[in-house]
């Protein structure tokens, strides 16, 4: 589905596929954020780029929000088609070893990638005309960040599994998965007291609900749920 002139929905829930997979496309091809295992996402990425009329673009970059199997998946495929890998360092081990430490009780393997751009803390890049902004969130995962976009004038969201937006207009969000081996709930707690200050126009999650409006306040009120959550955290 298209949210914005050059902003889609590849694949995902609504596809009947775990995890969602975005493209923004820009003057040099085709940014691709997350990528889905090897579950058929590879399969509805292809045949919805053709659909918008996007297959002939070249995807230049994978924009990697956490290393987890389910949004790490395709890296190492599309590097070898000639993407350009970006995660945050917190999560390096895992997309390079394809994988968990061997002590954490959930394996699941998926084809290592070496990451060509590691990014540290917050920082900013830019991809062509486009500005690039990361906002370092661990919690979910050691590694996870926000990727926001200043898409025509709209402080877009990727965020991954930092939270899954609810659906129901009176509902904020809910807490992502904390099975993780080096889940924090007290990172995740400090990184919610660090995004209060933005008001973000779209947040576009790892799973659930797509939330194109109300975004201020789903912050307000999932970092209220995480505090009630985890109140000795």
């Amino acid at each position: 589905m298209r949210l914005l002139n050059n902003l889609y929905v590849l694949t995902g829930p609504a596809f009947g596929i775990l995890s969602y997979v975005y493209a923004v496309k820009y003057s040099g091809g085709i940014i691709i954020v997350d990528g889905g295992i090897k579950d058929g996402s590879e399969e509805q990425i292809a045949k919805w780029l053709k659909y918008w009329g996007l297959e002939k673009e070249k995807v230049t970059h994978m924009l990697i929000t956490h290393g987890h199997w389910d949004h790490a998946g395709l890296a190492a495929d599309y590097q070898a088609q000639g993407a350009k890998i970006v995660a945050h360092k917190g999560d390096l081990s895992r997309i390079e070893e394809g994988g968990s430490p061997p002590d954490d009780p959930k394996q699941i393997r998926w084809p290592p990638c070496k990451v060509d751009t590691v990014l540290a803390g917050d920082c900013k890049f830019n991809i062509g005309e486009l500005a690039v902004s990361c906002v370092h969130v661990p919690g979910h995962t050691p590694g996870s960040v926000i990727y926001r976009f200043d898409l025509e004038g709209k402080d877009v969201w990727f965020v991954g599994d930092f939270f899954p937006p609810d659906g129901h207009p009176s509902h904020g969000a809910q807490y992502g998965w904390t099975g993780d081996q080096f889940f924090s709930s007290h990172d995740l707690i400090e990184s919610y007291k660090k995004v209060q200050r933005y008001h973000p126009d779209m947040i576009l999650g790892g799973h659930g609900y797509i939330r194109v409006d109300g975004c201020t306040d789903i912050l307000k009120d999932n970092y209220y749920n995480i505090l009630l959550a985890f109140p000795s955290r």
